[in-house]
């Protein structure tokens, strides 16, 4: 398990960190150095290998506590907010990390605030509301939630102009800054609602499959500036 919270010793090195949980998990010294090295190098700290926790940031840090969770192989893993505090770059590298654990065979609980890392990571998702579950299953399960078969993202100079248009023709839609996101049915074409959108000047338009966090919005009722569509 490797909690929220980091819990790993500053006074130690990060090889001593995770063969010290090495050997709590039962693992005799020799294996639990073996795997300290393993476990480092896949979270991408071979290089500080000698470094004391103290010297590390927080990034670094959070990595070498997903280390010492790896340390005994378990075939059961929870990641409680794995990626907090982890700049772009980490992040990806810890998503490829539990996605090549996945693959392995391995059980992963994961909680998360990023729906992107939710969608991106989970077989199955749930959306736990007041801490209770209010839907769960596969993204292509929870996608039918949304009245929506694909995004159309406008960005326009007038948005209010692209979001009454929108109101007129009973189109669901998202404003979000000068962007518009509209929800597209099956009946709806690109083409025709950009042709009704005619006099309104557009800078772009650009499709999207449903994400979660539409499937968030809908389920929870909490998307700000939705108009449902009209009979």
């Amino acid at each position: 398990m490797a909690p929220q919270e980091i819990a790993v010793y500053p006074d130690l090195t990060c090889t001593q960190n995770v063969a010290f949980f090495g050997a709590v998990y039962g693992l005799s010294r020799g294996e639990s150095l073996a795997r300290a090295q393993a476990c480092l190098d896949a979270v991408g700290l071979r290089d500080r290998a000698d470094s004391l926790v103290s010297e590390l940031s927080g990034g670094m840090r959070r990595r070498l506590q997903l280390a010492t969770a790896l340390v005994h192989e378990p075939p059961f893993l929870i990641l409680d907010e794995p990626t907090v505090g982890l700049d772009l770059e980490i992040r990806q590298q810890v998503w490829d990390l539990i996605n090549g654990l996945r693959r392995e065979g391995r059980s992963i609980l994961l909680t998360t605030h990023h729906l992107e890392e939710a969608e991106r990571l989970g077989t199955r998702i749930g959306i736990i509301d007041s801490g209770r579950i209010a839907v769960e299953g596969s993204m292509d399960a929870l996608r039918r939630h949304v009245d929506a078969e694909l995004l159309a993202v406008v960005e326009s100079e007038d948005p209010d102009a692209v979001c009454r248009r929108a109101e007129e023709l009973g189109i669901t839609f998202r404003r979000r800054a000068d962007t518009t996101v509209l929800w597209l049915t099956e009946d709806m074409p690109i083409r025709s609602v950009v042709d009704t959108l005619g006099d309104v000047q557009l800078t772009s338009v650009r499709l999207k499959p449903v994400g979660l966090e539409e499937v968030f919005a809908e389920v929870l009722g909490r998307a700000e500036g939705v108009v449902a569509p009209r009979d």
